[in-house]
């Protein structure tokens, strides 16, 4: 895969699970791919995400201040894959998924088209090249929203179900393994957003926890949003308004990670799972951004 834009698309080809530990002052530059395909092994100190199984249920849950949840496959260009997100019976969770391509690529969205009440369904979408794919699973309030200062926590725990099915895994080991940008603490990166890949990826590491960060990202093109997912596939936090900022700026203040590891970061478009949908009310704008990642001490 080549990137000819101005601004690379991606500073480093790692694997997402098994990469060299890298100290957070080390050079984007200076990182490659590990080898080898990732396990996908909770007990591995460098485990991210669930690696999803084609056709095979994953069980999931919402609760205290989670309200999304990370997923991973390898597919096959030209693969038609499905995405299902059921609520539990019990529970009046209003799904929401988003499926995004090794390229940032948003495959797909759903919010209320699955086979019962505000379930969602990706039905049939063809993956545009081979490699890494995640399944962003949320729900409507929440998909680029925190929970709000009123509410500690959720209520309740809110559980479901997510079914992805139509892929396969590519032969080629080099084609096993998510492209990303490294973050490196106190240094700026700069991205450039676009309909074709809205969303940027971007890994950092932890190697000595706890520790309190900050990561900005600002942009004068657009109204960005910033995630930040740990070890687990967990979304830590989110943010589409700076809380000491103005405009269409985002931040993510004084976030505390306690464990050592892995963590992944999304830079984009507030409404970013709307990139390519025709007559959305809520349009995708895109533009350039920059990132910067500080420690808070």
């Amino acid at each position: 895969m080549t990137f000819n834009r101005s601004t690379p698309r991606f500073t480093v080809l790692l694997a997402l699970l098994l990469v060299l530990a890298l100290p957070w002052a080390a050079s984007a530059q200076s990182a490659g791919p590990a080898g080898g395909a990732p396990s996908g092994d909770p007990s591995d100190p460098d485990f991210l995400l669930t690696l999803l199984e084609d056709g095979v249920t994953v069980d999931g849950v919402f609760e205290g201040d989670v309200t999304a949840q990370l997923y991973g496959f390898f597919g096959s260009e030209g693969d038609v894959v499905t995405v299902e997100m059921l609520q539990a019976d019990d529970s009046d969770l209003d799904p929401f998924i988003v499926l995004l391509g090794p390229a940032g690529q948003v495959v797909g969205s759903d919010d209320d088209s699955g086979p019962q009440p505000l379930s969602s369904l990706i039905d049939g979408v063809e993956l545009p090249a081979n490699g890494s794919y995640f399944i962003l699973a949320s729900t409507y309030t929440y998909i680029d929203n925190v929970l709000e200062e009123s509410d500690a926590a959720l209520a309740e725990s809110q559980a479901y179900t997510l079914t992805a099915s139509g892929f396969t895994a590519p032969e080629n080991p080099e084609d096993r393994l998510f492209f990303s940008g490294d973050l490196v603490l106190g240094a700026t990166s700069e991205g450039y957003s676009t309909l074709e890949e809205p969303v940027y990826y971007y890994t950092f590491i932890v190697e000595e926890a706890p520790v309190t960060v900050d990561l900005s990202l600002s942009s004068l093109d657009f109204d960005t949003l910033a995630m930040v997912f740990g070890p687990g596939g967990v979304r830590l936090a989110v943010n589409s308004d700076d809380p000491e900022g103005i405009g269409t700026d985002s931040a993510i203040r004084g976030l505390e990670l306690t464990e050592p590891g892995k963590y992944l970061f999304f830079g984009t478009d507030v409404f970013f799972y709307n990139a390519g949908v025709e007559g959305a009310m809520l349009e995708y704008t895109g533009g350039d951004f920059t990132i910067i990642l500080s420690d808070t001490k």
